[in-house]
């Protein structure tokens, strides 16, 4: 895994900053397009990922009983609304003019909503856990990604990570 920084955040702190660092990482160069990928080829929960991968980085993590009820309690929320916010999207994007920009971004918007609201449900059952990192190699293990697929997603997923904690203000 990748190196744990010296001053580790407390799980508190971390939880309460992890959508925004998530959105910090999507934005890093690749790592949209490579969670994209993923996301298609393998019905990757993005949201769910970045928090582990995030998590691991921290070096935070959870034993296996606990991360399975964290991904199911996860599930129904990802279910019920932000696979069918994305799907809305997609279909809007493939079909639509001009006059539906609006719509489309408004879309869009409830759409990364309701990621943050299953991202904030995470991160509330996660605060009192304790375990072992690798977090997100379980969980792409979890979802059947052959292993060498995982592991490369996951060694660019750690390089981004470290390459943007390195930008980051000390305080």
């Amino acid at each position: 895994m990748s190196r744990i920084p010296e001053k580790v955040a407390t799980r508190e702190a971390f939880c309460a900053g992890v959508f925004a660092a998530m959105v910090r990482l999507y934005g890093e160069p690749g790592v949209g397009a490579l969670c994209l990928e993923a996301q298609e080829a393998h019905n990757v929960d993005v949201p769910s990922l970045l928090f582990f991968v995030l998590a691991d980085y921290a070096g935070h993590g959870a034993v296996n009983g606990d991360m399975q009820r964290l991904l199911a309690g996860g599930a129904d929320w990802r279910s019920l609304y932000v696979l069918p916010l994305h799907n809305l999207r997609l279909a809007l994007r493939r079909n639509r003019k001009a006059s539906d920009n609006e719509l489309y971004e408004k879309i869009k918007g409830a759409e990364l909503e309701a990621e943050r609201l299953q991202v904030e449900r995470l991160a509330d059952h996660f605060r009192p856990l304790e375990g072992p990192c690798g977090l997100a190699a379980r969980y792409l293990a979890g979802i059947s990604i052959p292993e060498p697929e995982a592991q490369a997603l996951l060694d660019q997923l750690q390089d981004a990570t470290n390459a943007m904690h390195c930008r980051l203000p000390t305080s």
